[in-house]
């Protein structure tokens, strides 16, 4: 005779998103923030700081979904402009969609995305005027210094409501990843809220 199933009603399946980031300290230390806030106890995020280039991304993200023993719904490679080519970002993006993994991009670096946290974003700006603008926010020197330092980004993190309606403003008026300012992130945040 077959033991009959005991399965809970109501009781959701675990989901599983993966995140594979360029920055190894930065961006690993504000989404693992951001998972800790949201707290979906049927989610996992895991979030893999690489230090490598797009392509590596792509492939590290492929072996992580391969071995990994959870069924991963959403993975994703997170990375910034710095000094990659518009043919570089493309080939990453084409390579990306042929596998099924989406791409978190920000144009010119992830502070663009922090900094979002705190105000609306439209004009071009560089990294030294995004730390400045961080530092005055955070009331803070040298964030360049700091900008690993896990306190600091989980104080940043708690403010992602205003970063993502301000990424979205900024996304309706320019959605072109080759022009600064731009950055998807907060497509990221809203898929985990959603899952």
């Amino acid at each position: 005779m077959a033991i009959p199933s005991r399965r809970r009603k109501g009781l959701k399946t675990k989901k599983s998103m993966l995140l594979v980031c360029e920055g190894t300290h930065t961006e690993v230390s504000y989404f693992e923030s951001i998972r800790q806030l949201l707290r979906k106890p049927n989610v996992t995020v895991e979030v893999h700081g690489e230090g490598k280039s797009q392509m590596a991304l792509l492939d590290a993200a492929k072996a992580k979904i391969k071995n990994n023993k959870r069924d991963i719904v959403s993975s994703w490679v997170v990375f910034d402009k710095d000094d990659v080519t518009r043919e570089q970002i493309e080939k990453t993006s084409k390579k990306a969609k042929e596998r099924s993994i989406k791409v978190g991009f920000t144009n010119i670096c992830f502070e663009l995305w922090l900094l979002m946290h705190f105000q609306k974003v439209g004009n071009p700006i560089d990294k030294k005027q995004l730390y400045r603008a961080l530092e005055s926010y955070l009331e803070i020197t040298n964030y360049e210094k700091l900008k690993g330092d896990w306190e600091l980004i989980e104080k940043i993190a708690y403010k992602y409501k205003t970063a993502i309606k301000n990424n979205k403003k900024l996304f309706s008026s320019q959605s072109d990843k080759f022009t600064n300012p731009y950055s998807n992130i907060f497509e990221i945040l809203e898929e985990i809220e959603e899952l």
